[in-house]
């Protein structure tokens, strides 16, 4: 059999040799079935069944996948859950049942069919929207599984450990459901750098090649491929001579990623001997044992709110919080252990199903908010409900003694916001003292990640103890561009000079105050970047786990001095364009 190379895009690196596994997904024909007026309770019994079996199975995957998943996997599988406890959609099907006498198959189609038509209108070509209906379609098909009328829709069969899976679209949640029996690859015919399947490969290492001819790869008889997401490149059939190259290639890149592990006591100082410090984001306690198997530094950023994902009927209490810190406190021994406040409300009301309960009583009845990323979230969230704040600081005051907790505000924007937790703070840990609990002292830090705080970082840094830049969220506030949005995130670039200027303002104001400063988001695990962040004057890092083994081995490639000339001279490019040729270069 001939060799034959198709193109498509790379979208998540990597390189892998397998057995082609073909994903087909059938679209079912939904029939109205009338029912009679005894059926009505039934069908709506079978429907809330349908819909609480989905809901099962996605928590019951988000637990497999918090063991070692990317926290934007576990936000896709949670908007899908948001979904599925939309008040809208179970009022909809419940009218079809009841008052139409459709079966439940029936009116769920008509509801999505609705909601499509709806969005199709006002904006038929937002690739946004598109996204969207993905997650949509998603979850319909779930819950028509469910209902015991779309079993077949993907194939029964499951892919084998290595298998390169080939489809014209994966589903987020297959995507998220592949990652349990390591596939070699995703090959796919549509999708591409924001989609959801791209955001879950990227995440876990699956190397994806995207805008492939599937039609084409499906007419061949194949018994190998080879997937290269470096050039964006699938081989089909390949001779003996390139099986080997891409083979040697492979070992070579498993060579040095053993290395890199090999390596992880060596010290992370740069050539000219700058210790510089790198710590893990986490978001479970699994995420602790690689503290010490990364060798990093400590906890740098523990998201709250995704140890407590299971609570669905109301706010965690202040004993199962302070359980769950007090575990956290122990495991992480003397390292410092940061965590941020709960950031919920706005975009994350889907955390907890009591959440908007407690936001109609906040805000309004039948709260709702256009756009809830820029929302009453995090730290707006929690000072308008003191109860929820009260109860987690309460529980962070008292873990303390059992570890180097430090407390982190998520989404501030005013200096106001600092000092009514700092008031909060005070005011329970007088409580429990007077309670007799002798509380040490708890360092408290700040997200810069809104434009108006960097800007006003002189004053925030005499405020609180150490600051943490949330690049990914401050770069798409200053420059007013969505990093998900296929139309803008071309605009998005960590290191436009406004971004590079305005993180050079917040450096020079903590060390003036001679407070600590981490670097958190994409940028700070990119090492092309590394050499200009080192320049600018950053000390230290907090990425996701699997980051730490490569930063630390670049950073001991780089001597201070070379890096300070990386960044003279991108201060001096103006131009976008120019400036990431450099950087890329």
């Amino acid at each position: 059999m001939p060799e034959i190379i198709v193109s498509g895009i790379p979208v998540s690196e990597g390189i892998a040799i397998g057995s082609p596994f073909f994903v087909h997904s059938e679209e079912t024909k939904v029939l109205r079935v009338p029912i009679t007026e005894n059926e009505i309770e039934d069908e709506i019994k079978k429907y809330h069944q349908a819909l609480d079996k989905s809901r099962n199975d996605l928590l019951l995957l988000q637990k497999e996948l918090k063991k070692n998943a990317d926290h934007e996997v576990i936000d896709i599988l949670y908007t899908h859950i948001a979904m599925l406890e939309d008040p809208l959609m179970l009022q909809s099907v419940e009218e079809g049942i009841r008052c139409n006498k459709k079966n439940s198959e029936k009116a769920l189609l008509d509801f999505v069919d609705s909601y499509k038509n709806r969005f199709q209108k006002d904006c038929p070509e937002n690739l946004v929207f598109q996204e969207r209906m993905k997650d949509v379609g998603d979850v319909y098909q779930r819950i028509l599984r469910n209902l015991h009328l779309n079993q077949d829709s993907i194939t029964v069969h499951q892919p084998n450990f290595g298998d390169i899976l080939i489809a014209t679209e994966i589903s987020p949640s297959y995507a998220a459901e592949a990652q349990l029996v390591h596939p070699g690859a995703f090959v796919t015919q549509t999708g591409g750098e924001t989609s959801h399947a791209a955001i879950i490969a990227k995440a876990a290492g699956i190397p994806y090649v995207a805008k492939v001819d599937v039609e084409l790869i499906e007419k061949q008889k194949i018994e190998m491929l080879i997937v290269d997401a470096l050039q964006g490149k699938v081989i089909l059939n390949p001779q003996l001579k390139t099986i080997q190259a891409y083979s040697r290639y492979q070992k070579k890149i498993h060579t040095y990623q053993k290395g890199l592990l090999d390596k992880k006591n060596l010290s992370s100082s740069t050539k000219d001997g700058k210790k510089i410090e790198i710590y893990a984001n986490i978001s479970s306690l699994e995420d602790l044992a690689l503290l010490q198997d990364k060798n990093a530094a400590g906890i740098g950023l523990v998201r709250s709110e995704y140890l407590f994902f299971d609570e669905k009927e109301d706010f965690p209490t202040e004993e199962k919080q302070y359980g769950v810190y007090k575990k956290l406190a122990q495991a992480a021994k003397d390292f410092p252990l940061t965590i941020r406040l709960f950031d919920i409300g706005g975009d994350k009301s889907h955390i907890f199903s009591y959440l908007t309960k407690i936001q109609n009583e906040i805000f309004a009845s039948n709260y709702h908010e256009m756009n809830p990323v820029l929302g009453a979230r995090a730290i707006r969230f929690l000072l308008k409900n003191r109860e929820v704040l009260r109860r987690q600081i309460r529980a962070l005051l008292r873990a303390r003694v059992y570890g180097n907790i430090q407390i982190l505000l998520p989404l501030v924007t005013d200096i106001v916001e600092v000092m009514q937790i700092k008031e909060c703070i005070a005011q329970e840990k007088e409580k429990l003292s007077q309670e007799g609990r002798t509380i040490p002292p708890v360092a408290l830090g700040c997200m810069v990640e809104v434009p108006s705080i960097a800007i006003i970082s002189d004053i925030l840094a005499k405020e609180v103890d150490f600051l943490s830049v949330g690049t990914n969220d401050l770069t798409q506030y200053l420059l007013a561009a969505d990093r998900t949005n296929p139309y803008t995130s071309h605009l998005y670039f960590p290191a436009h000079l406004s971004v590079l200027r305005l993180l050079r303002w917040v450096i020079r104001s903590a060390r003036r105050e001679k407070k600590p400063l981490m670097l958190c988001g994409e940028i700070a695990a990119n090492v092309q970047f590394l050499p200009l962040l080192l320049g600018m004057g950053i000390e230290r890092f907090s990425v996701a786990p699997r980051h730490i083994p490569q930063l630390q081995e670049s950073i001991r490639s780089i001597s201070l001095f070379d890096a300070r000339e990386v960044m003279k001279k991108a201060f001096s490019l103006p131009d976008v364009t120019k400036l990431q040729s450099f950087l890329m270069s």
